[in-house]
């Protein structure tokens, strides 16, 4: 029920007028709330239903399973009737590799190798490779024109249409106005015919390889980095000062293993091997080795002049005044004949670690 007053104009609704109201509109929010609720879960279900009965495939690249959707369909690769169990990652995966390393008319299909389409390429692939194909295909195009001349300069990869052919052998870059001869394939030759300059090029060429003939002869690569060493001057062990690596010029034999193993490990037919002792001769007994050793001894007593020369050239000597000498037996007094090379690894072998101040071959 509406209420006019004259003292402000203002229509004010009774109590009962507004609790009927506001009854129903109550009522009508429940209903819509309740709607909406409704709603929303019948779009939750129905999504969850169509995955549950969407088929899965298994990816022959990444060997994971994924549903169908996820796959090349015939709309995208209309040329192929097999269906691709390939997944789409690995398939754009796999055409970026092969825009990459292979010509634009050679992208195939990583299951059956037949070549792919333009529109299928442009179908599957990003489109940042797709513009590095399409580029291509112009590349392709362009040259495929007899007219068509790229630019020669390094820091230009331009090119247009040059008519004239062989007549008009000069090209200018209209990009960056550099300029080439379109006969010999070569930065325009001033105040020169093709001839001459190909003339020239020709005598360049040939003593260049004379050069390399030369720098063969007189060096050798590096066995460890093959860079061409020349030797000077100074002996065979050579160290290259690129790598480090150390050998032997003569045979190129790895000097580490001289130096801790001995010549033999030279080549045979080079001037600085030298046969195994170990291997060329028997095995010292222990007793000679002692008998190495023990002249510092007979050394000493023959500095104090307790013995003379005479002592040393095998002739019968009283040793019985001798100070710290011990009896030889008659194999120890035969005079030994090995070789010092022979001594010396013999020693080493048998007392490791040892200093060895002198030693008597006598």
């Amino acid at each position: 029920m509406a209420i006019y007053s004259s003292t402000s104009p203002k229509f004010f609704l009774s109590s009962a007028s507004t609790s009927t109201t506001s009854t129903t509109a109550m009522s009508t929010t429940k209903k819509l709330k309740r709607y909406l609720e409704l709603d929303s879960s019948l779009e939750d279900e129905i999504p969850s239903k169509k995955k549950q009965q969407l088929p899965r495939r298994t990816c022959l690249v990444c060997d994971v399973e994924k549903g169908t959707n996820q796959f090349p369909n015939h709309k995208k690769v209309s040329s192929h009737e097999h269906d691709h169990n390939v997944c789409d990652p690995c398939y754009r995966s796999h055409l970026e590799n092969e825009i990459d390393s292979k010509g634009w008319n050679e992208v195939a299909c990583p299951e059956c190798s037949i070549t792919l389409t333009y529109k299928e390429v442009k179908n599957m692939t990003t489109a940042e490779n797709f513009a590095k194909y399409e580029q291509a295909c112009i590349r392709a195009t362009l040259a495929a024109d007899p007219d068509f001349r790229y630019c020669l300069s390094t820091t230009c990869k331009s090119g247009q249409l040059h008519p004239g052919g062989t007549d008009e052998p000069i090209f200018r870059c209209e990009h960056c106005g550099h300029k080439h001869c379109i006969v010999c394939e070569a930065n325009w030759h001033q105040d020169q015919t093709c001839e001459e300059f190909q003339a020239v090029r020709r005598r360049l060429h040939a003593e260049n390889e004379r050069s390399q003939q030369e720098v063969k002869k007189l060096s050798k690569p590096c066995p460890g980095c093959r860079v061409p060493i020349q030797k000077n001057r100074g002996c065979d062990h050579m160290r290259c000062s690129r790598c480090r690596h150390e050998f032997c010029w003569v045979c190129s034999a790895d000097h580490g293993l001289i130096f801790r193993e001995g010549n033999h490990r030279h080549e045979k037919n080079c001037i600085h091997y030298r046969a195994n002792p170990r291997a060329q001769e028997p095995e010292l007994p222990r007793h000679r080795i002692e008998r190495m050793l023990e002249p510092d001894t007979r050394l000493r007593a023959y500095n104090r002049g307790d013995l003379d020369d005479s002592d040393f050239d095998g002739s019968d000597s009283d040793d019985s005044d001798l100070d710290d000498t011990e009896p030889w037996d008659d194999e120890a007094d035969l005079p030994l004949v090995y070789e010092p090379d022979l001594i010396l690894s013999e020693v080493r072998r048998r007392a490791p670690g040892q200093t060895l101040s002198r030693v008597y071959v006598g």
